[in-house]
């Protein structure tokens, strides 16, 4: 199946009209949003959902960024130090609208860090009545101090082999460094470009993050 994974260095502003778009984590009014975090919910045996926002989590694995937001002055930080399924969520919208994932992210090792790298390991899916899978391409490295726009095209799996109409999807990131690395995430939204934004993404455009004072 086609299926494209585009993942940028921020070089150049940018505007166009978009289509259908469902913002699923800015985090502007300092709340989880519908987050979870993956590995806290498999420990506790998911029985029970367990935000971001948890006490046992924040500040010590999540907390909201403040030196970091591609828009807003919000991000969501998170603590890394190896290999780890990490943010989940569940999104109630039909998913056939969809056909991207964008985000935006940064990662800068931590005080005393030696970590000189940092990735997106997997970004997994899954639909209301279909199990989890790994959407191709998903894993890319992120340089560090390097703001990066990421796009994750998944209209290829718009069949009923992943989707049903009417299906909410879920979607979890795993985050991978070689040593201790916060990660910052914003701007998460499931997009349907119009044409005229496809046909600017064709011609390589970008758009600026800007790095919040």
């Amino acid at each position: 199946m086609n299926k494209l994974f585009i993942c940028v260095a921020i070089l150049a502003i940018t505007s166009s009209a978009l289509g259908a778009e469902k913002v699923i984590g800015d985090w502007e009014g300092l709340t989880n949003e519908g987050w979870e975090d993956h590995q806290a919910m498999a420990n506790a045996g998911w029985t029970q959902d367990i935000y971001v926002d948890d006490p046992t989590l924040m500040p010590s694995v999540y907390q909201w960024g403040d030196a970091w937001a591609s828009s807003g002055y919000t991000s969501l930080e998170t603590s890394v130090t190896g290999w780890g399924w990490k943010m989940r969520r569940y999104i109630n919208a039909d998913f056939m609208t969809y056909s991207k994932l964008e985000f935006d992210i940064y990662a800068t090792p931590q005080a005393g860090s030696s970590a000189t790298w940092a990735q997106v390991q997997q970004i997994a899916f899954s639909g209301k009545t279909n199990g989890w899978w790994t959407a191709a391409g998903s894993e890319f490295d992120i340089g560090m101090g390097t703001a990066m726009h990421c796009v994750l095209d998944f209209s290829a799996y718009h069949t009923s082999t992943y989707f049903n109409a009417g299906d909410y999807m879920s979607v979890v990131f795993a985050l991978n460094a070689g040593a201790p690395v916060n990660f910052y995430i914003d701007d998460v939204k499931l997009v349907t470009p119009d044409p005229a934004t496809m046909a600017f993404l064709g011609l390589g455009g970008l758009a600026l993050l800007r790095r919040k004072k």
